[in-house]
């Protein structure tokens, strides 16, 4: 592939510059007084009145015409393109031009003998052409061109075109050349371009160039050359303006390779292998304008490297193992046009870098962050890191609309739970205590989904211009910090949520509940943990870098680059801590539901409808986190096993999955449970706050135990029995004691009072009262020596409050 040369509108864009002042982060219209914005510049939109902002935009192919524009070779073109001069030629090739004769693909095993010596312009491509000498060349004298590609040229041997004084360029790309011997271009003092690319040469000889004197293109482009030999071989060729090595696999670069050549304007040493470059390597090239670095295995650039190159106008760096560069590696380049850092990692990169960069107009980089550090430059790639945009924080008008919604849904969301529980004095003080907490920490993510959405609009259309400040900012690093404190105390939360029912309904003999001053220090260490996680990245240590300011949402999740700095941590946390808390909840709310539905198949009156609304609640409950945690866990991995991941996912990672537990976890937990809906229809009816919770007291009018069934269909009953006797599997054979209370089971099903006392009375279960826990069935006692038959009691209010 030949080189491609970025034409640059240096003309009438910096021309403007000097005279017309704009403000930062906008750019003149070419020659006119108009002032376009940076983001708008090269976005194949016309913004300008005379669309200077799209000028200078498109990469050139035409590099040979653009290369003799510049470096113009006379080669005694006629105007004749059809008439033929040349006595003689052979049958099947072509005349042209008078004295051009194109002999290409024509299985020629040789040079053509005989030819007229006034021809000029001989092609012979694509022949099966292997030796060539000056015998074969000596009565050609005549010729500027020879073209001898795609041949079969294994070796030029010494003075092999010595007789072809006029030639101005040779080419013998894409043959079989391993070796040239000394001296093989005596005689060729005028000649101006000398293609070697696609051969198989390994060294370059010190004297193969000897005789070259006038040439100033060398293209030796794809062969197997791995050391430079100290320079020995391109001291020879003093006029050399254009030099490209791209494609060999040339190692190293020191202080003699290119001393010779003081007119190099051009040097491409692309797609090589080179690992180390001495400081003083470019000192000698004060003309250069071009230098071509990219897809090398540079580690470390050398402070100075490029001190003295004031004449460079294009540098590229491209794709090399950096991870940080001499914070004044770019001094003294004052004409410095087009910068290529892409596929770098800049980690120490800052504003200073840049700042001296006056005549800068086209930046890439590898991330869309680092874009933020050049403002003043008129085009920075890439425009967008699926996130933010040049103009908005927020790129993606949904994401805008969106992040207002669900933040201020989160937000209201639980702080009405927060004050309702307020009001709600349940008896399960436990309960309260946890709901409280866990609402308490998606409330923190509802508050950074608005903190969010108000810088958006604060930096609407003109974002890049306070990225740095933003993402380097106090407040950036405290709404990560709340989103990450929210998102792991609560998934920590749910976990204790699980497990503490799980325990308690599987193991209700074994595992006694939990007291409120134990579940209090359970949660401060969950608050603690939770707050010591999100708090230790912004120790200012090397290793985190800027770890919440990555991006412009502030939140590390790290998808599209999975080993930046401080990866390890954040796999940690969102692939080892919360994807262990998910499985804990899953598992445990399936182990519930199993022992729910073993417990009440053993029971006469418990069916299917019963087991499915259990399994409904316990499968929206498992649902909304694997709608959460699920997604993130998977992309994770995905990121670190190298598959690309859409860039514009990051956005509604943040703005929808992240927050869906915080958003139904109010309702999950409080406003779809049984006690939430009796407390809110007292107040509805009452039209005043009392005192209510899951359990009721004796002392409470009958006509208001009203159960209520879910919308799904589950059994609720509500007793005056002790707090932790709250729902009784009922059995089919009764002996009365004077101790027993009548149990009323009441649906909401039933409609008046009178249908409520009659369902009462039909459902009275007689048993004998003992310990809690214990239900006694008069059948398996036996002549005053009673053997109780102990049952699991199933707490609907540890389910469902």
């Amino acid at each position: 592939m030949p080189p491609r040369v970025f034409i640059i509108g240096s003309g009438s864009c910096q021309w403007a510059n000097d005279l017309i002042e704009c403000d930062p982060g906008f750019f003149p219209c070419g020659n006119s007084t108009e002032c376009v914005a940076q983001q708008f510049q090269c976005d194949d939109i016309a913004h300008c009145q005379n669309a200077a902002d799209e000028s200078g935009c498109a990469i050139a192919d035409g590099w040979l015409a653009h290369f003799d524009y510049v470096h113009p070779v006379s080669v005694g073109e006629t105007k004749a393109l059809n008439e033929c001069a040349l006595a003689q030629y052979p049958d099947g090739c072509v005349c042209s031009k008078l004295t051009q004769l194109d002999c290409s693909e024509f299985n020629l095993n040789e040079v053509p003998p005989n030819l007229p010596e006034n021809i000029t312009r001989l092609y012979l491509k694509s022949n099966n052409i292997v030796n060539i000498g000056s015998e074969l060349l000596a009565n050609y004298s005549s010729l500027v061109y020879l073209n001898l590609m795609g041949n079969r040229i294994h070796e030029i041997a010494e003075n092999s075109f010595r007789n072809l004084r006029n030639l101005k360029r040779l080419f013998l790309s894409e043959n079989n050349i391993s070796r040239i011997q000394t001296g093989a271009f005596n005689g060729l003092s005028g000649l101006h371009w000398l293609f070697l690319n696609d051969n198989k040469m390994r060294t370059l000889e010190p004297g193969i160039f000897l005789g070259l004197e006038g040439l100033y293109w060398l293209d030796m482009r794809n062969n197997e050359i791995r050391d430079l030999q100290e320079g020995e071989a391109l001291k020879d060729l003093k006029s050399l303006v254009w030099l490209d090595f791209e494609g060999n696999d040339i190692r190293s670069i020191n202080a003699r390779s290119f001393a010779g050549n003081t007119s190099l304007t051009v040097l491409i040493l692309r797609n090589n292998s080179i690992e180390s470059i001495e400081r003083d390597a470019f000192t000698s090239l004060g003309t250069l304008v071009e230098l071509d670095l990219s897809h090398n295995q540079i580690s470390h650039l050398p402070e100075g490297i490029f001190d003295g190159l004031h004449t460079l106008e294009i540098l590229r760096l491209r794709n090399n193992p950096l991870f940080s560069l001499p914070v004044d590696v770019f001094r003294g380049m004052k004409k410095l046009v087009d910068l290529d850092l892409a596929e770098i990692i800049i980690g120490n990169i800052n504003v200073d870098m840049f700042q001296g960069l006056t005549r800068l107009e086209k930046v890439a980089f590898d991330k869309f962050e680092y874009c933020r550090y050049a403002p003043h430059v008129r085009t920075c790639t890439p425009r967008s890191d699926g996130i933010s945009s040049f103009e908005n924080l927020l790129k993606n008008v949904v994401l805008r609309v969106f992040v207002w919604t669900i933040g201020i849904i989160t937000s209201v969301g639980n702080l009405g739970v927060l004050v309702s529980r307020a009001f709600m004095k349940a008896e399960n003080k436990v309960h309260t205590v946890v709901v409280i907490n866990l609402c308490t920490a998606d409330f923190l993510m509802g508050i950074y989904l608005l903190i969010i959405g108000t810088h958006d609009v604060k930096y609407r259309d003109n974002y890049n211009q306070h990225a740095l400040e933003w993402t380097n900012g106090i407040t950036c690093k405290v709404s990560g910090l709340l989103a990450m404190i929210s998102s792991e105390v609560s998934v920590l939360t749910l976990m204790f949520i699980s497990l503490e029912r799980y325990f308690i309904i599987v193991y209700p003999y074994s595992f006694q509940r939990i007291k409120t001053r134990r579940a209090i220090m359970v949660l401060a260490f969950i608050w603690f943990f939770g707050t010591l996680l999100a708090v230790v990245p912004i120790i200012p240590v090397d290793y985190f870098g800027n770890f919440y300011g990555s991006n412009g949402v502030c939140f590390p999740l790290h998808l599209h680059e999975p080993r930046m700095r401080g990866w390890e941590y954040s796999v940690v946390v969102f692939l080892g801590i919360n994807s262990t808390a998910f499985v804990a909840i899953a598992l445990s709310y399936t182990g519930m539901f199993l022992s729910i539905r073993k417990t009440r198949r053993a029971a006469a009156q418990c069916g299917m409808k019963g087991d499915m609304a259990y399994a409904k609640r316990f499968f929206f409950v498992i649902l909304t986190d694997s709608l959460c945690w699920l997604p993130i866990a998977v992309l994770k991995v995905m990121s670190l096993c190298n598959f690309i991941i859409s860039e514009t996912l990051y956005g509604w990672i943040i703005v929808f999955v992240l927050p869906i537990n915080s958003a139904l976890n109010p309702i999950l937990y409080t406003l779809s449970t049984t006690s939430f809906a009796m407390w809110f229809m007292r107040q509805l009816k009452r039209g005043k706050f009392k005192t209510s919770g899951c359990y009721i007291g004796s002392n409470v009018d009958m006509s208001e135990l009203r159960g209520r069934i879910e919308e799904s269909g589950a059994f609720t009953s509500y007793t005056n029995m002790p707090k932790r006797a709250s729902f009784f599997l009922p059995t089919r054979k009764h002996h009365v004691s004077s101790k027993v209370e009548a149990i009323p089971a009441v649906s909401s099903s039933v409609p008046s009072r009178s249908a409520t006392t009659t369902a009462m009375t039909n459902n009275i279960r007689p048993l004998h009262t003992i310990n809690e826990g214990e239900i006694v069935d008069n059948n398996s006692q036996s002549q005053g020596n009673h053997q109780l038959r102990r049952t699991p009691i199933v707490r609907l209010c540890d389910l469902m409050e």
